[in-house]
């Protein structure tokens, strides 16, 4: 401290010594989540120990649970803290070269009309084999809003072709690359982003690697 007196000037220099002031309030520090590195930092109370850029590692301390007064006394404090950082993420996805496609053929209708119970068929198609796709569809005759027991029931059946396809690389890498920006999700902070492919013995792998924010700080209680 600095006492004027006149023109003379009294200087008062003492050690600091710092005073822990213990209170029954409950306090917790904020420590790291994961290994990563610090991008950025917003401490609302508590004591920050590390900075951006540092590489912190799990469980490490990040915002102690007390702050200094300028007296020297120490105060304990729940500490809070948004602490960013970078990780890292994957995401590939493979996409086969030669691929067995479906194609739909010819299409056969069957028709029948149920009247108290009885089906009857309306025409002389047969039931096609089992490589044909079936669609069932039933309507309720009614009048006035009344429901009379008479339902006309149609089946409806499409060839299905299964068929040999050999895709060209720019197709496989297109398929796999929209698959793998469908997993990506849409609310990460991203900071970077890198696309690659390599070629497989029966396809491509397209992957997606990159890093984005992720607030790391959890809160750990004082015993």
């Amino acid at each position: 401290s600095i006492n004027l007196n006149g023109c003379i000037a009294n200087v008062n220099i003492k050690q600091q010594i710092d005073k822990l002031e213990n209170n029954s309030k409950s306090s917790g520090d904020i420590v790291s989540e994961c290994d990563a590195q610090i991008a950025r930092m917003e401490t609302f109370s508590g004591t920050p120990l590390v900075h951006v850029g540092d590489v912190v590692f799990k469980n490490r301390l990040l915002v102690a649970s007390y702050y200094k007064s300028r007296d020297g006394s120490i105060h304990n404090v729940d500490a809070k803290a948004n602490i960013l950082a970078k990780i890292s993420g994957e995401i590939s996805e493979f996409e086969k070269l030669k691929q067995n496609v479906e194609t739909e053929g010819k299409q056969k209708k069957i028709f029948y009309i149920n009247i108290f119970g009885k089906e009857i068929k309306l025409n002389f198609w047969e039931t096609p084999e089992d490589n044909w796709k079936k669609e069932y569809n039933e309507n309720c005759l009614k009048i006035f809003n009344f429901e009379i027991p008479i339902k006309f029931t149609s089946e409806k059946f499409v060839e299905i072709n299964k068929l040999e396809k050999i895709l060209s690389k720019e197709e496989a890498i297109e398929n796999a690359k929209k698959r793998a920006y469908e997993k990506l999700d849409k609310n990460l902070e991203i900071v970077d982003l890198k696309e690659s492919f390599s070629e497989q013995k029966n396809g491509i792998k397209f992957k997606i690697s990159f890093k984005f924010l992720k607030n790391i700080g959890v809160y750990r209680k004082n015993q």
